[in-house]
């Protein structure tokens, strides 16, 4: 329970500083929510892995090099995540719009270079490593303990939307979290969900540049048929090379010749969920 508690905490703590800061005109804001995110994040982090003593560090945050099959898993979450994250957005922007209300448009337009390459700094790689670390390392890990697989992955997929902010973006936001903590799950490291993160957010900042020029220009139409292909293929991709990646793993074939082996299998699942 102190586990849920923190994570909870840590995730409303820090939306309702960046709700309060947001009301003062600041000097080098942009550099201001991120200082703050970053603390909260590794503060949310340490008291985490403090709560879980028994546990490696790298274990706990799954701090796990990608190899073979874990990068293609990578790969095709990315073009999952991408296009099933600006379809959900443009149905939701469709959405809001219907019931009368607008929401507030952020675009990079009028920025130099200097200051387009902070902001994808600011907004994209220091998200992408630290929410990751938070969200689907430390709550994902500390969740597990408590509830399992799908209660971490749900939690963790709602305290990353509620840490977010942005509530009219619900399916969108909801639906990238899930997808990180899958990916975590199926390839045992944070760095596949931190190489998606970032370039999820970068595409999406990209788009935000050129979407005005590509409506005015009549493109609206083939950007959705070709998010609808890309999400197809990016599922298609996740679910051939997870299967084989099973196939494959000699961990997951386990033959049970008798009742006792059943016993033993169910133990040994107890005692790795209570962390003994």
């Amino acid at each position: 329970m102190n586990k849920i508690i923190v994570s909870a905490a840590t995730s409303i703590l820090l939306v309702v500083t960046l709700k309060i800061l947001s009301l003062f005109s600041l000097p080098f804001r942009e550099l201001i929510f991120a200082a703050v995110s970053l603390f909260y994040f590794l503060i949310g982090c340490v008291v985490l892995k403090r709560l879980s003593p028994k546990i490696s560090s790298k274990k706990f945050f799954r701090c796990v090099p990608l190899r073979g099959e874990n990068l293609a898993l990578t790969v095709w979450f990315t073009f999952t995540v991408i296009a099933g994250g600006m379809l959900l957005n443009l149905l939701e922007v469709s959405f809001w719009s219907k019931v009368g209300i607008t929401l507030p448009a952020n675009s990079l337009d009028g920025l130099s270079i200097d200051n387009a390459v902070l902001m994808l700094f600011l907004f994209a790689l220091i998200p992408a490593v630290f929410e990751e670390l938070f969200f689907r390392g430390a709550v994902l890990s500390s969740l597990q303990k408590v509830g399992g697989f799908g209660f971490s992955i749900a939690l963790s997929s709602l305290l990353f939307f509620l840490a977010h902010g942005s509530y009219y973006y619900v399916l969108s936001v909801l639906f990238s979290g899930v997808c990180f903590s899958l990916l975590v799950y199926m390839t045992n490291s944070i760095f596949s969900s931190m190489a998606v993160h970032f370039f999820n957010n970068v595409f999406s900042y990209l788009l935000m540049i050129f979407s005005t020029r590509l409506a005015n220009a009549g493109f609206s139409a083939f950007v959705v048929c070709g998010l609808i292909f890309f999400l197809l293929i990016g599922i298609y991709g996740v679910i051939a090379t997870y299967e084989r990646k099973i196939k494959n793993d000699p961990s997951v074939r386990i033959e049970i010749f008798n009742e006792g082996e059943l016993v033993w299998q169910r133990e040994r699942k107890r005692r790795k969920r209570q962390g003994k």
